[in-house]
């Protein structure tokens, strides 16, 4: 077996932290808040846990003779993200978040497809 190659599906937890306006409920990521010095706004930092469902390949491709060759290829998604009462969060991860959860998508896929092939 090629130990470089692997495809799998994954699903885990993945906790996000926000700052909730106490006068709205809107929710803030730490990029996004208002202007702190506003004495008006008073938030309320939570966290929440999301479900995150991905998917994730590669294939180191085979070299030779043309006819025989192909290259290298591979991809990790996001399939989706929601919460607790099934709101879609997909959008509403900042790009940090969306790195991180990329990366334990492709670890974790890994890591099964080579447990259930042994």
């Amino acid at each position: 077996m090629d130990r470089n190659n692997y495809s799998g599906n994954t699903n885990f937890s993945f906790q996000v932290e926000r700052f909730k306006d106490k006068e709205t409920n809107k929710l803030y990521s730490e990029y996004d808040l208002p202007n702190i010095d506003d004495d008006d706004f008073e938030f309320e930092r939570i966290f929440i846990t999301l479900q995150v469902y991905g998917y994730s390949y590669y294939d180191s491709g085979k070299y030779g003779p043309y006819e025989d060759s192909y290259s290298s290829e591979g991809d990790t998604e996001i399939e989706k993200i929601i919460d607790n009462n099934g709101n879609d969060w997909l959008n509403k991860i900042t790009k940090s978040e969306r790195n991180s959860i990329l990366d334990s998508i492709e670890d974790l896929a890994k890591e099964e497809y080579f447990d259930c092939s042994f």
